[in-house]
Formats: C-alpha cells, structure tokens, sequence
C-alpha cells in the first residue's frame, strides 16, 4: 500500500491523513450538505482514498473524469465521463454544478486548463475552491 504524507488543504475544506493507504480525515463540521467535485488529480489513488474519506464525514463525492487515467486511478463512483471539446467544457461543468449542487471543489493544478476554466466559472457560482500541487 501506499503511504501518503499528513496533508492540509486550505480554506478548512479537507484535513486528511492517509496512513498505509487508510483516509482519515474530516470535511469542516461533518460534510453533510457538501458536494465536493474532484477533478484530476496525481497519478495515484490518492484522489480514490481523499473521495472515500470525505464520503465517511457525510459529504457527497462526484468525479469528472477528463482522459483516460482518470478513469484508471478512480474507483470511488459517482464518476462522469466529459467526452466534450475544451470550448464546450466551460458551460459543461457550470451545468454539472448547477444540477448537482456543488459546493466545493477539489483538483491538482490550477495550470491545467480545464482547471482554468473549472476555476473561473464555478467561481462565480460561490463553489469553495481547493487547488492541491505536486511537491
């Protein structure tokens, strides 16, 4: 199993602590109400363990799955497949968070330009933004 380092998102979104593999955690309060969006994140199952720990504090978990290693290191469920363009994916992800409620999200990057565009149109929807970076 892997073993992940003590991490601390900002904005109190996430605590986790992932230890031989295990998520532990807590989403600020006890996530109830929380939909938290997960787009990529590191080429590992880190993003799979941060889902199951934020699901076991009561928060619900969906995942936009852009390329095929999303796919490959996801199985948390709750999983969507964006088989888009980069010009239609601005109004996809807005429609995404409106319908499902989003109120956070969470991914590796904010050089990435889905990212970019997650970023800049949920922001204006007042989604919590939770940006992780390698190192």
């Amino acid at each position: 199993m892997m073993s992940y380092p003590k991490i601390t998102i900002p904005g109190d979104a996430v605590r986790a602590d992932d230890v031989d593999g295990v998520a532990h955690g807590a989403v600020a309060g006890d996530g109830a109400g929380r939909h938290i969006l997960l787009l990529q994140g590191p080429s590992s199952p880190f993003m799979a363990h941060l889902g199951a720990a934020l699901r076991a504090r009561g928060a619900k978990v969906s995942r936009i799955n852009l390329c095929p290693g999303d796919w490959l290191m996801w199985r948390g469920g709750g999983a969507h497949l964006y088989r888009g363009t980069v010009a239609d994916w601005p109004a996809y992800v807005t429609a995404f968070a409106k319908l499902n409620a989003v109120t956070d999200l969470i991914c590796l990057s904010s050089a990435r330009r889905y990212h970019q565009d997650a970023i800049r149109v949920l922001r204006e929807l007042d989604v919590r933004m939770t940006v992780i970076e390698h190192g």
